[in-house]
This record gives structure tokens, C-alpha cells and sequence, in this order.
């Protein structure tokens, strides 16, 4: 019997994991595992990357999270139990759907910016207690994936500002279709067990197990520490008095035991501590062990062994990728998406062309036949009706890019370039032989974009749409400062050591070291910095923290919800934990509503022309 590893933290543990997902993927693959999990703290942040090398290496991908969850057991050993629990909704989508009593939830009725420091905070800062404990899902199939989205929305939503713990109502309310894990020694139950609180560590796991059911097993990890035999044995005796199965996990922070100093240092920055050891940790047993390894560690519990593999047969997560989610258009009676684009191109071609002759209505008929194939009316009937919002109140706007090749983007009034005039071939757009999403970018007026962004909003609904994150990552004058940082430098030595890498390069330190000529002499040349500087060539590419795009916003036809977890970004909107790429490899559309301070302008020539001439101006 093989062994799956339930429990890996990858570089979206942002300061808590360093494992490189292509990496940790080909190895658990070379090792003949038949699936991985990944279990990043507090977001499915690398869930869908994950997903594809997983799938790409022929192994199952096992989705889940590692949660910071409330506690199951009150001041006094009193048991959480179903209802009692008075705090704000459980469903992140109520929370979405109304923004007013979202900014409420912040004392200053500001939403702060949420930072890998602050999203996902070191596990230093979340040991236990009032700051909650850790749990772990795992999504069985879609509706757990669903249910992920929903728990995670809602313990990052519900309290602005500050890291996210999830609550057991809302664990109770989304709990189907998951597989939950009682943690590692920041877990409850395994927690309380080394606190001495036996009568808590019970009551917590049956807290759990009245959530989960069947679906929950006692987490069994071999730290190989002087205390692992002991905590061994009493969670063992704990889930044999409670009839519970254990299962065996890894805990994995890297992927093999020489990057374990590595994940110190991303340790030390997200603790904002120098090393040596900010966490604690006591050795460097947390890599992707062998299935032998694993054998050998638990031999004295085979059922927990054995279950890990039993997990990852009930996990059959199918994410649907190459399907299209587009967003709802509300119909008239007896109209489809396709029949009423339909009619509103011809009206808009009869307005544009004047005759209307046989090559533009060949040439329509064309592109309204491709994109009837491809599915995308309800794409261009929402594009459409966010462009007339802006025609109608005067908002000076420009499509641009691809779409200006499409005659139907034109007499839809979303791009202003005549096609035909100007020989545009429609296919650098839209390809009937490859099914990828229209690119359509909108600058609005600067000054008047929130205008055309709240009637999104409003026009398809707070809980459907969401902007776009961005995931920055470290360059390596980035990686040169964390690692000094971590090795106790001085301000003045990191400052020295930094200032001459280049900013704009996405150039390992190395390569720069060796190739360009104003490097000759640095200091890092020295024998002292080698250290330094291999392992800042290690970090560098690592993700350092969600941003937020400056135009994507995702429109779905479901609550956004079901289908991505979402999270508070600086401007008080609410962002997907997922970037454009892993967006639209979910099939969900994505907008680029951008702003433009050239249309400002003209916005505002035409207003004082009008205003001193007094005859009204045509500007479009």
C-alpha cells in the first residue's frame, strides 16, 4: 500500500511553506504516490495551479485548506453547540450582497488592506486560544470545493482588518461533501492534550465529529521531537475512546529536507523576527517523506497509515476546467442570449451603416455565426449593456485591443473602429478553432469610472461580482533584503547589500552576479555573502502577497462564492483569492474595466467649449 500526504503547505502558505508546487508535484509522482493534497494556510490561493500540475504529473489533486477555526470549547470546558452561536451570517455572499454593513464591520468604517502579513498570518502569531486553532478541510468533490469557497469567504469577510478564524456556525452550515482533520499541535484537540486539558481535547473532537460525521479523523504527526511518542499514543487513546479513526499526515513545509533553512528564513520575515528559529521548530522533518519513511514512522498505528490513502479515494475533485461561467443577462419573455444579440447588432448596424449593404450584413452574419458557436452571447449582451450605461450618461469611454477587429463590437458601440474600412480580420479576435475567452478592455473616463463599477454592482449583483487579485512575488532585491533580515543584518548592511541590484529585472541574483558588468565587485562576490546569496536565489519567485488588479472584475451567474473564495482588499471591494490566469482557467469571465485620464480630459474641453460657446458638442 502506497501513501498520500494530506497535509503540504506550498509557497501560498505565504511564510509558512516552501514547497514549489512543480516541484513538490514531481516528486510525490516519482515517488509512485497516487495523489497530493494541498492544505495552504487560511485560502485555495495555488489550489488551481496546483490542480493542473497534479493533473499534468498523472497524479490526484486533493484540494483543502488549513483554517484557523474558533474554538470548539468555551471559558469553563462548555461545548460549542449548534445555534448558540450569535455572531454575523455564515453565508460570505449575504455579507458581499451588502457592502454598507460590510464597511461596518470595520471601527473606522474602512476596509485595511490585507497583506500576506495580515491574510495569512505566521503560525507564531496563531498558536492558540483567543486567536483560534487550526483545522484542516479537504474538498471530496465540487460541492466541497464549493464549500471551501464559502467557509474561507466567510472568515475573511466577517472581520475586516484582521487575520482571518472561522467560525464552527458557519463550518456547521458548509460542512458537507468535506473531510476534516483535527490539525497538527496547533490544532484544538492536539493542543489541549499538551496543555493537560484532556476533558477540553475531548469535547473539542466531539464538537468536530458532530460537524463532520464520518469525515473526521484524528491527525496523527511524527515530529520526531522527544514528546512525539507520548503525543502519539494520547491522541490514539483519544480517538479510541471517542470511536474515531486516526489518520497519519506529514505536516509538509518543503519539499525535501536541504530546503529547511529555506523555510526558516520565509519564516523569520512573516515574523518579522531574525533567525535562528523563529517558529520554534526543533528540526527539519517537515519535507515530503517516502511511503517507507512514513511506514516505518507509524508502524506502531497502520490503521492511520492506511487511512491517509482510504482519504484520498473518497476525494474526486472535478474543477470542470475548459467550461465557460458566464454571467446571467436577464432575458425578455420569448428572447435567448443569441436571438436578442441578434436583433441588437442589426439595430446597431443599421445606426452605423448607412445603406446597409450586403458585405456588412455578411460580414455580421459571420461573426454572430462564430460566436453563437462559441457560446459567448451572454458575454457580449453584458459588455454591451455596460457601455449603454455609460453612452447613456454621458461617460466618455474607448474599446480597444482585439475587439476592434469585430463588426459586432462595433455596432454594439463597443469599439468605435470601422472593420471593413480599416481591412480588420475578425480571427485575431475570435477563432472558431481554439475556445478562448473574448478580450475585451474598456477605458472609462478617470474621474467618472466608480460610476460604471457601482452599476455593475448593481446591474448583476454584489454577490456576483468580485475584482481580480494579483499575485506579487519576490524579485531579487526583494530576496536579498528578507534574507538579511533573517540572518540579523544591520539596516545599514541590508541597505548596502540591496542597493545596487536592479529593481526591474525578474533575474535570479546569480545570473545577474555573472552577467552584469556594474555587479563586478559587490560585495556579494565575497565568501562571507555565498550563504546569502543562494538562498535569496532560492526565494526568488516565491509568492509575497495578494494585490489587486487594477481593472479585472469577474461576473458569474452564481454567487461568487460557490465558485472562488473571496477576501477584503484595500479599496473595500471584495477580491478573489486568484489571479486572471487562474480566473479564467476556472472558466469564469473576467472585465477589464480600466480608467483613462485622456478621456477626463476631453470630458472636460467639451465642457468648457460648450459652456463658452454655448452649442453642444459631439464628441463621440
Amino acid at each position: 500500500m502506497s501513501f498520500v500526504h494530506l497535509h503540504t503547505h506550498t509557497t501560498f502558505s505565504f511564510g509558512d511553506g516552501a514547497c514549489r508546487i512543480p516541484e513538490v508535484v514531481a516528486r510525490a509522482a516519482g515517488l509512485g504516490m497516487p495523489a497530493l493534497a494541498v492544505t495552504d494556510h487560511e485560502g485555495l490561493y495555488g489550489a488551481v495551479r496546483f490542480y493542473q500540475a497534479c493533473k499534468a504529473a498523472g497524479i490526484k489533486p486533493i484540494v483543502g485548506v488549513e483554517l484557523t477555526v474558533e474554538p470548539a470549547v468555551g471559558p469553563g470546558g462548555r461545548a460549542w453547540e449548534p445555534g448558540a452561536d450569535d455572531g454575523p451570517p455564515g453565508d460570505a455572499a449575504a455579507i458581499v450582497a451588502d457592502p454598507a454593513a460590510a464597511a461596518a464591520l470595520a471601527p473606522d468604517g474602512r476596509i485595511a488592506h490585507l497583506k500576506a502579513s495580515a491574510t495569512v498570518p505566521p503560525a507564531a502569531a496563531r498558536a492558540s486560544g483567543a486567536g483560534g486553532y487550526h483545522l484542516v478541510l479537504l474538498a471530496k468533490d465540487y460541492a466541497g470545493w464549493s464549500n471551501l469557497c464559502r467557509i474561507i469567504s466567510a472568515a475573511h469577510l466577517e472581520h475586516p482588518g484582521e487575520p482571518p478564524v472561522a467560525r464552527l456556525a458557519t463550518l456547521a452550515e458548509h460542512g458537507g461533501h468535506l473531510v476534516a482533520l483535527s490539525g497538527c499541535r496547533r490544532g484544538e484537540v492536539w493542543s489541549r492534550l499538551l496543555a493537560g486539558d484532556k476533558a477540553g481535547a475531548r469535547a473539542a473532537a466531539s464538537v468536530f465529529h458532530g460537524i463532520f460525521g464520518r469525515d473526521y479523523f484524528i491527525e496523527l504527526q511524527h515530529e520526531l521531537l522527544p514528546d512525539s511518542g507520548a503525543s502519539l499514543r494520547a491522541l490514539d487513546l483519544l480517538a479510541h475512546e471517542l470511536r474515531l479513526p486516526t489518520v497519519a499526515t506529514g505536516d509538509v513545509h518543503y519539499t525535501v529536507k536541504a530546503d529547511a533553512g529555506l523555510h526558516d528564513v520565509l519564516a523569520a520575515e512573516a515574523a518579522n523576527q531574525p533567525l535562528p528559529n523563529p517558529l520554534g521548530r526543533k528540526n527539519a522533518e517537515l519535507y515530503l517523506k517516502t511511503p517507507s519513511q512514513m511506514r516505518r514512522l507509524f508502524q506502531r498505528y497502520p490503521e492511520a497509515y492506511a487511512n491517509a490513502e482510504r482519504i484520498a479515494a473518497r476525494c474526486n475533485l472535478d474543477l470542470g476546467l475548459g467550461r465557460l461561467l458566464f454571467p446571467a443577462y436577464p432575458l425578455p419573455p420569448g428572447e435567448t442570449a443569441f436571438s436578442l444579440l441578434w436583433k441588437h447588432c442589426f439595430e446597431g448596424a443599421a445606426e452605423r451603416y448607412r445603406p446597409l449593404t450586403a458585405e456588412v450584413t455578411a460580414r455580421l452574419e459571420r461573426e454572430l455565426k462564430v460566436i453563437e458557436e462559441l457560446g459567448f452571447a451572454e458575454y457580449f449582451l453584458a459588455v454591451r449593456d455596460i457601455v449603454e450605461f455609460a453612452l447613456g450618461r454621458g461617460i466618455y469611454y474607448s474599446g480597444r485591443g482585439s475587439a476592434g477587429n469585430s463588426i459586432v463590437s462595433y455596432v454594439l458601440r463597443i469599439t468605435d473602429a470601422d472593420p471593413i474600412e480599416h481591412e480588420l480580420l475578425f480571427e485575431r479576435f475570435l477563432n472558431p478553432a481554439r475556445r478562448e475567452m473574448p478580450d475585451v478592455d474598456i477605458d472609462f473616463c478617470s474621474a467618472r469610472r466608480d460610476e460604471v463599477i457601482q452599476y455593475i454592482y448593481e446591474r448583476f449583483g454584489h454577490d456576483k461580482v468580485a475584482m481580480v487579485a494579483t499575485v506579487n512575488t519576490v524579485r531579487a532585491p526583494s530576496a536579498v533584503r528578507i534574507v538579511s533580515r533573517a540572518f540579523g543584518f544591520t539596516p545599514d548592511e541590508i541597505n548596502g547589500l540591496s542597493r545596487r541590484v536592479p529593481w526591474g529585472s525578474a533575474a535570479k541574483l546569480g545570473e545577474m552576479l555573472a552577467e552584469r558588468p556594474e555587479l563586478a565587485g559587490h560585495e556579494f562576490q565575497q565568501p562571507h555573502y555565498h550563504r546569502l546569496v543562494d538562498v535569496a536565489e532560492r526565494l526568488s519567485g516565491f509568492p509575497a502577497h495578494l494585490g489587486t488588479h487594477l481593472g479585472g472584475f469577474i461576473l458569474s451567474r452564481d454567487p461568487l462564492t460557490d465558485r472562488v473564495p473571496l477576501q477584503w482588499a484595500a479599496k473595500g471591494v471584495a477580491v478573489a483569492q486568484f489571479d486572471k490566469d487562474d480566473v479564467e482557467t476556472l472558466g469564469l469571465v473576467k472585465m477589464d474595466i480600466l480608467a483613462l485620464k485622456m478621456h477626463s480630459a476631453i470630458a472636460e474641453a467639451v465642457r468648457r467649449i460648450e459652456t463658452r460657446t454655448g452649442e453642444q458638442v459631439r464628441a463621440w
